[in-house]
This record gives structure tokens, C-alpha cells and sequence, in this order.
């Protein structure tokens, strides 16, 4: 899902030329992996941010074509403003204390125009907090909003939110949203 959505932010986007991707929380770098794979011929410079050092190791390993990886937090993003054409969050935004500090940190190395790929399990419903009751015992400290939170927040970041996409997930699993949001641009 989140590559037929990039794909579409391709296709959608101003730049006449390849763009520049950034996967903050990227882990392992599983998801900058599938897009080397999926759209190469769209993305020409792909960055992923982690706090972990180890999961940084793991993402090197793989020898993602045109990626870099390097140490940073969502909070501080060690980059320049108006860097990216895109950027994407996989499933680390509920670990994140301060979201609005990490939403707005990533809009600020966003292009005016550029869009923003939010995914996360979110609590929209009574199954839902139900669910995240028993993955945070598993998981560790994490703060899971409603998709209407979610709105709120990257709104107050200065981003225009669509309509959040719901994945399709297996039965006893939460909720997993795709939240899309564009960064406003400069009058």
C-alpha cells in the first residue's frame, strides 16, 4: 500500500525530475529496499533516519542502491530545511514523546509542496485500545492516536491533510492507517 501510494505522489508531483526520499524510524530498511526495488526510476536519493545502531548496521547490510543511512532523532532531524520531496514514517511515530515536535521537524525538511506518509497502528475504537493494551506490553512505551488526532497534529505542523487509507490487516490485528499529508507551500 505504501508504494502504490508513492507511486501516485510520483506521478502527482511538480518536480519534472527524480525525487529525494526520506524514512524516518527506518529501521532495518525494509521499506527504502522496496522502493529501490518498486521505483527506481522515480527516486534518486533515498535517506533513512534511526536512533538505533543496530537496526542502522542492519539497513547498511542490505546495500539499498542510492540509499544513505544514518543516526538521528524524528524530534532533531539532522538535515536542512526544504531537503526532500518526500517523507515517509513506517510504524515508529507512536514512539515518538513529542509528536507535534517530530511532525514538525519533518515538514520542516520537506519541500514546500512535498508530501509526508504517515503509517500507524492508531486507536479508533474500542477493539483498537483493546489490541494496543497487549502490544505495548510487548513493545515498550507508545502513544497511539486516533486518526482525528493524527489530523489535528499535522495540521498544527502546517501540513494539508486527505483522507486517511485504512490497510488491510488480519483480523485480530489494530487498526494500521495511511495518513497522507501535503506540506503547504510558500505564498
Amino acid at each position: 500500500m505504501v508504494i502504490d501510494e508513492l507511486k501516485t505522489v510520483a506521478a502527482d508531483s511538480e518536480s519534472g525530475g527524480k525525487l529525494s526520499l526520506l524514512d524516518v524510524g527506518c529501521g532495518t530498511g525494509q521499506l527504502l529496499a522496496e522502493i529501490s526495488a518498486g521505483l527506481s526510476g522515480r527516486f534518486d536519493s533515498l535517506t533513512g533516519v534511526d536512533t538505533s545502531s543496530q537496526m542502522l548496521a542492519a539497513a547498511e547490510q542490505k546495500k539499498v542502491p542510492a540509499a544513505r543511512f544514518c543516526p538521528g532523532n524524528a524530534e532533531k532531524l539532522p538535515f536542512s530545511d526544504n531537503q526532500f520531496d518526500v517523507v515517509t514514517c513506517c510504524h515508529s511515530f507512536p514512539y515518538y514523546p513529542d509528536k507535534l515536535r517530530a511532525l514538525a521537524e519533518m515538514k520542516r525538511v520537506l519541500k514546500p509542496g512535498g508530501y509526508m506518509l504517515i503509517v500507524s497502528a492508531l486507536e479508533n475504537n474500542l477493539y483498537d485500545k483493546f489490541i494496543m493494551r497487549l502490544v505495548k506490553l510487548t513493545t515498550g512505551k507508545a502513544s497511539y492516536p486516533s486518526a482525528s488526532r493524527m489530523a489535528q497534529l499535522l495540521r498544527a505542523a502546517g501540513c494539508r491533510v486527505a483522507a486517511p487509507k485504512k490497510l488491510k490487516v488480519k483480523f485480530f490485528m489494530p487498526s494500521i492507517i495511511l495518513t497522507v499529508a501535503q506540506a503547504e507551500k510558500a505564498l
